[in-house]
């Protein structure tokens, strides 16, 4: 997200899977 806006703000998850298993990380932008 090159210019983060308010409509933007929330949690946004990436997932990998493959055939040895499966992770995740969540993060929240901010505003300042």
């Amino acid at each position: 997200i090159p210019s983060v806006q308010s409509i933007n703000i929330g949690n946004y998850t990436c997932i990998v899977k493959n055939a040895a298993g499966s992770d995740s990380y969540t993060a929240s932008p901010t505003m300042k």
